[in-house]
């Protein structure tokens, strides 16, 4: 195994202001978001970004157990583990054959899940392969994630879009959509629909749904009244980011740069929801108080934040958002 030669030190970006206010002011400042009596409002600060090198073609992230940031590419299949900070410690350059659909490393260890053919991919401490084992899946993969327990598999049949969502090597499977993304917490795993009505669920060990995420219909409805669209049709919701009292939610539209942020407590309820005009999605939650996700703009870049929850209220120094970082609604 090849290692990667691509950037040893993040590149932050000048950017950073901008993306900050675009985010933060526009959360805190939001005179229509949606915030429930007696709640606390969610307050991100950019910490660090990473600049994504043109030969890196970017495809997922995942967090370690440690905080680690995992993210990985096709063309090179490369596999790059940053710090929380985003300063790249480790990358692996994978044979030519494994294309990575999902990715997981602790200490020396990597795993690769590959959809064709549905393998783990194990390599040690030299980047040298361990084994590589076929994963029994029913008709496609089509997303993985690794939890506490092992790798959550999703399977079946896009065109017919029915599928089953299952720990590998454990017992039992939920009957789902096959239009989805999963992510693990410490209580089981979400699956999020992509499409309308962009609805996230949360299994269990025994694969109850014991939880679920939804964005009030009529905050969708008015939103696409706004835009003077007829449906949903070029909008998918990311995997769901799990925080540590609570969830975000981001909505992007393919069509341009609008993103739709909605934040819900641990029961599930909406805390706070924006439009915003900015090329960011959140997608990743960490132990340690961080989320992450891409930025584009000339350039693309992986950015962190750190967060926290305070009261309903407006910082003293946060000014009114400007009407260009984006619309709010209720």
């Amino acid at each position: 195994m090849r290692w990667w030669q691509g950037p040893t030190r993040p590149q932050v970006s000048r950017t950073l202001g901008a993306g900050l206010c675009g985010v933060l002011c526009v959360i805190i400042n939001s005179q229509h978001a949606q915030v429930q009596s007696g709640t606390r409002r969610l307050v991100l600060k950019e910490e660090s970004a990473w600049t994504v090198p043109g030969e890196f073609n970017l495809a997922g992230l995942s967090s370690g157990p440690c905080g680690e940031v995992l993210a990985w590419a096709t063309r090179p299949n490369t596999v790059l583990r940053m710090t929380p900070a985003l300063e790249p410690e480790r990358s692996w350059v994978l044979p030519s054959h494994v294309l990575p659909l999902a990715a997981w490393s602790q200490g020396e260890t990597l795993e690769v899940i590959t959809r064709v053919p549905p393998m783990l991919h194990q390599f040690g401490s030299e980047g040298s392969p361990v084994q590589s084992v076929h994963l029994e899946v029913d008709g496609r993969l089509i997303a993985a994630a690794r939890g506490t327990q092992g790798w959550y598999l999703l399977s079946g049949s896009v065109s017919a879009g029915a599928g089953h969502l299952r720990l590998d090597g454990h017992p039992g499977q939920a009957f789902v959509k096959t239009s989805g993304t999963i992510t693990p917490d410490d209580s089981g795993v979400w699956l999020t629909d992509l499409h309308y009505p962009f609805e996230a669920r949360r299994f269990r060990d025994d694969w109850s749904r014991d939880l679920t995420l939804l964005p009030p219909k009529e905050l969708l409805d008015s939103m696409r009244s706004a835009l003077g669209q007829v449906d949903f049709s070029v909008w998918a919701s990311l995997p769901v980011a799990i925080l540590t009292h609570g969830y975000m939610q981001t909505i992007a539209d393919h069509g341009n740069d609008r993103r739709l942020l909605v934040v819900y407590d641990n029961a599930g309820a909406v805390v706070s929801s924006a439009v915003l005009n900015v090329p960011l999605g959140l997608m990743l939650g960490t132990r340690n108080h961080r989320l992450y996700g891409a930025r584009r703009t000339d350039i693309v870049e992986i950015v962190g934040y750190s967060y926290e929850w305070e009261p309903d209220q407006c910082q003293p120094t946060c000014p009114p958002s400007p009407a260009s970082s984006g619309s709010h609604t209720n």
